[in-house]
């Protein structure tokens, strides 16, 4: 039987957010469906033109779900039908972005909201950076208890990892003011990532 070397390892990093996400949720209702339909389709029009006015064209503003609800009538409230949607774009991490959608969104539509988050474009180059230097952290782990035991390594037997990734967010440093328009300051927080890895390899006699 080939004898063997088995490693664990893991990497934690973090990296800075280069991308604002920012999602929109429409949600209206009214006594008929196409009354609740006009209503969604005002709030959807008002957010796109609030899109293109920070530079966001309308074909970058992507939809999510879309649903209608029906209620039926009860004793206290008529038959009532909602609208539900989202939708979502990306704009570049930077304090003027963040002033933008501010601004734009803060008064868009009355059935509208927004949540503003910080996240990475390339997300998978990330990934692979901190997936390589698990595995070559786990490496050298595996090099130096072959040595020890007067081997060298040989092939790779199994490999296993498991990447996990705190989504980051923001501090909201608020700046003393009684102007309810006042822009906050926004602080993203890093995105933490980290790598857990399995490694396997034959082990060979030195020389």
């Amino acid at each position: 039987m080939t004898p063997t070397v088995k490693v664990d390892a893991s990497v934690s990093d973090e990296f800075e957010p280069d991308i604002i996400e920012v999602s929109v949720y429409i949600e209206e209702e009214a006594t008929t469906r196409q009354g609740a339909v006009n209503l969604y389709t005002s709030g959807l029009n008002a957010v796109l033109a609030a899109a293109e006015s920070i530079g966001v064209p309308r074909d970058e503003v992507r939809t999510g779900n879309f649903s209608i609800w029906r209620y039926g009538a009860t004793d206290d409230h008529p038959e009532t039908y909602e609208c539900h949607g989202d939708l979502g774009f990306q704009l570049p991490c930077d304090e003027e972005g963040h002033r933008r959608v501010w601004g734009a969104f803060l008064d868009v539509a009355p059935g509208v909201s927004v949540d503003i988050d910080f996240s990475l474009k390339d997300r998978e180059a990330a990934r692979e950076a901190i997936v390589g230097r698990a595995v070559g952290a786990g490496r050298r782990r595996a090099a130096v208890l072959a040595a020890a035991t007067g081997c060298e390594l040989g092939g790779i037997i199994r490999v296993e990892n498991d990447v996990s990734r705190n989504l980051g967010g923001m501090d909201y440093l608020a700046r003393a003011s009684g102007n309810d328009r006042q822009v906050p300051v926004f602080n993203p927080r890093p995105i933490e990532m980290s790598c857990e890895v399995v490694l396997e390899y034959e082990l060979v006699p030195r020389g």
